[in-house]
């Protein structure tokens, strides 16, 4: 990916990945990955695919993601460096 789109949205999937598998202590979170980040043209705005695992256990995962989507939007703040 010599693009710097594709390269944003590798360094926002990695980040994200590194956030939820090492910082949020949850027993979903183990075994969860992400599959695929789509970004807007204007870098405003993210698409996370999730998947997990056991197929059962996605729909808690999302939710339990969903409901920590601000302070997964502060930690990627912190760590995410395009510049």
């Amino acid at each position: 990916m010599a693009d710097k789109f594709g390269r944003v949205q590798q360094i926002i999937k990695k980040d994200l990945s590194n956030i939820i598998i090492y910082q949020m202590k949850n027993k979903v979170c183990d075994f969860a990955s992400i599959t695929e980040v789509k970004l807007t043209s204007d870098y405003s705005y993210a698409t996370v695919y999730v998947s997990h695992v056991d197929p059962d256990k996605i729909d808690e995962l999302v939710a339990f993601l969903d409901n920590r989507k601000g302070y997964l939007r502060s930690q990627l703040a912190k760590s995410l460096s395009i510049y």
